[in-house]
Formats: C-alpha cells, structure tokens, sequence
C-alpha cells in the first residue's frame, strides 16, 4: 500500500524575501515620514528573518525615539550601529549615523550626515523627518533650513519617480519645514498636501502650526481634533497634536 506523501510547503524564493524585505522597510519609512501608525509592524517579520538588519534596527528605533521611548529606541540603535560597523551598506550606515545623531540630540550632526546620505539618496526622505522633528524640539532654524535644502535636492528625482507614495511624502515635509520656518505660504502648502494624500500626519502637523502662527489655534484645534479622530496617527504625532489642542484651549 503506497504511503500517504506529505504535501510540500511552498518556499519562498531569495528574490522573492528580496522583494518582500524592501518593501516592509519601504512601508515603514513612508508611515515614519507621514506620520502613520504601524512603522514598526513590517519591521518584525524582517528581524524575525534576519535579527541583524541594521536598516530594520534602525527604523525601529527611530519610530521609539519619535514615540519617546528612549530605552527602546538606544536598544534598537545599538544593536543597529554594532551591526552597521560590520556592514558595507552606506545607506544604511549612515541611516543609523542620523538616527543616533537627532536621538542623542546633536541636530547639527545629523543635519552634516543627511546631506552626505542625500546626495545619493535622495529617495531616503525619512531622514528629513527625523531632522524636522529634532528642529521642533531643539528649536534650531538652522536645522530646518537643512531640511528645507535637502527636500529641494530631492525634489527633481521625486517628480520622475512613479510612486504617489513618495510624492505625498515630500509634499507634506516640505509643507512641514515651510511652517517650521515661518513662511507664510505653509497653509496653502499643507493643504496641497492633504490633496495628495488625506491621511498624512506630517501635513497635518505642518498646517496646525501654520494656523497657529496666523493667530487662528482654535481653527487648528478643531481640524486637528477631527482629523486625528478619523485618520488615528502614529501615537507621538497624535500626543503632540492634542497637546497643540490644550494650549489652545487654555490660551
């Protein structure tokens, strides 16, 4: 009687892990860049395969920094900058140099390493987040002109991309950095942006400070509340945000 033959599990090819890595970390770079919940989920896959993917530790741990957990955020950023030491990979090397650099709150530094990474990486534009972000904190114009010259260098290659992704992005940092920078076309830039892509936090941000610095916070207040209440941000971005609220009850 011949034996019952056990059915093969399908393997999933090299080019084919490949393909599903890039695009886990893509996803969560965009969610980072946007402001998005869930930039660490398709992150735990990759490190379940490969424990030591210093791009994956490194977006972690920006995605802890952001959310103001820094004893996980110097877990990841350690385990990804003894790894990068070993690793040929730039893009990723230098990935790790600004995440440590804006998460140890030295902005300047990061600012120094972005460009580097942005001249040939002009799609990385997670980087100008995380500058963006450490600009807000620090309060350092200087930085946010950084983010303003980097988003411009990018600018060319993200017009020729094919990824409405990658657009939306750009747009709502740019919109971002034009309110961190006080100029009054960050209303009009933020709202371009919000066109692009409705759930964008970075936009959303970007236009809640716009309003503010024209004196209309209750305006901000109430967009904000409603926009957070449908679109459920990345939770630093949506504490940040109510915080933006408060003030402007209080005031």
């Amino acid at each position: 009687m011949p034996q019952p033959q056990h059915a093969r599990q399908p393997r999933t090819s090299p080019s084919s892990a490949g393909r599903e890595t890039a695009s886990a970390l893509e996803d969560a770079a965009w969610r980072l860049a946007t402001g998005r919940a869930g930039a660490v989920v398709g992150t735990r896959a990759v490190l379940a395969a490969d424990p030591r993917h210093v791009r994956a530790h490194a977006l972690v741990g920006a995605a802890r920094w952001l959310d103001g957990d820094l004893v996980g955020a110097v877990e990841s950023l350690s385990l990804a900058a003894r790894t990068a030491a070993r690793v040929p990979r730039r893009r990723d090397r230098q990935l790790v140099e600004v995440v440590c650099a804006v998460a140890g709150g030295t902005a300047d530094r990061a600012g120094l390493v972005a460009r580097e990474h942005a001249a040939d990486f002009p799609d990385d534009i997670v980087v100008c987040l995380l500058l963006g972000r450490a600009a807000e904190i620090e309060g350092d114009d200087r930085v946010w002109s950084t983010v303003e010259g980097l988003l411009r260098a990018a600018a060319p290659y993200v017009a020729a991309s094919s990824s409405p992704r990658l657009v939306g992005a750009h747009a709502g940092l740019a919109a971002l950095a034009a309110a961190g920078r006080g100029r009054p076309d960050a209303a009009s830039l933020a709202l371009a942006a919000l066109e692009l892509d409705p759930g964008s936090g970075t936009a959303m941000h970007a236009l809640v400070h716009a309003l503010e610095s024209r004196g209309e916070a209750d305006v901000a207040h109430g967009v904000a509340a409603r926009w957070t209440a449908e679109h459920h941000p990345a939770p630093w971005l949506r504490d940040h945000l109510t915080t933006h609220g408060v003030v402007a009850a209080a005031g």
